[in-house]
């Protein structure tokens, strides 16, 4: 690899990285490499080998020959950009996906239903349409025992990613009993029967309806649920950054219990938005990105 390709490289990943609202840890994770590795390629230290090139692009939607010849600087919201990008289906599901990001610990990886729940949990995401019901199934089981059984807080996390995501696609399934059930009942009895996870059944039974069907019912039960998962989102910039931006959500998705019509909820919920990308939150800026990328294309 010439000089100018691993200079161009290394700019590039790093204004793509930070455009996409990642950390140097997430993409150390995402590679499987050292951090250090990464911050290398970043600084034009070290060159990343073909196959992780293509990892890169694969994650990102943008091509080798891009990542290595082009300028991203000023391009990485554009048309120009979007010319760039593999699939544009594709881009935005990523983008989109990026907004309810899966959290992990030290703690959390020691625990083996974790590392399967999260193993499925990501292949999930990188792979929509081929995940079946039964792996699905099984995603949603292992986070019901992971929050019966722990008080791990990134558990709480991807559950309220789950919650969001599902909100945000303006659909639910048929099953507000499971659901209430769900949220009334915090002990194991019958859990399985009784409590069974509603974004699971969405997914296992196909049965859409819309969000505001629930929750003109039962919106104070999903809103408390929601307070309870993020009261547990303490203990690092990351889960307070991720709860703060939760809390937005929650106006522009139109899921908190309050007195106000759904107009007045979003444009408070975007101006809240607004303040915490200010503040820097990583989350903010990507959902902020994500809409003003829409809205300007």
């Amino acid at each position: 690899m010439e000089k100018q390709e691993l200079e161009r490289l290394g700019q590039n990943l790093k204004q793509i990285r930070e455009k996409n609202g990642e950390t140097i840890t997430d993409l150390s994770e995402i590679l499987g490499k050292a951090i250090n590795t990464i911050s290398q390629y970043e600084n034009n230290k070290r060159k990343p080998n073909y196959e992780d090139l293509e990892k890169i692009s694969n994650h990102y939607n943008v091509s080798i020959d891009d990542l290595l010849y082009s300028d991203l600087s000023d391009s990485l919201e554009t048309v120009k950009m979007l010319n760039n990008i593999k699939n544009n289906y594709e881009f935005l599901n990523k983008k989109c996906l990026i907004m309810f990001p899966i959290l992990s610990s030290t703690e959390a990886k020691q625990n083996q239903k974790f590392t399967r729940a999260i193993k499925l949990h990501k292949s999930w995401f990188n792979n929509f349409e081929h995940f079946t019901d039964h792996e699905m199934d099984e995603l949603f089981d292992l986070y019901f025992d992971l929050y019966f059984e722990t008080d791990l807080a990134v558990v709480r996390a991807n559950i309220l990613g789950i919650i969001f995501l599902v909100a945000s696609m303006g659909n639910m399934s048929e099953i507000r009993d499971e659901f209430l059930s769900f949220i009334k009942h915090q002990g194991k009895t019958n859990k399985y029967n009784n409590t069974k996870f509603f974004v699971s059944n969405f997914y296992l039974d196909r049965k859409k309806t819309s969000l505001d069907e629930i929750i003109d019912t039962s919106k104070s039960e999903i809103d408390n649920f929601i307070l309870l998962l993020l009261s547990n989102l303490k203990g690092s910039e990351t889960l307070y950054n991720l709860r703060e931006y939760y809390l937005a959500l929650r106006y522009i998705f139109g899921i908190i219990n309050n007195s106000f019509n759904e107009i007045n909820n979003n444009n408070f919920g975007i101006l809240l938005m607004l303040d915490l990308e200010k503040m820097g939150n990583k989350y903010a800026k990507n959902y902020l990105s994500l809409i003003r990328f829409v809205y300007n294309n």
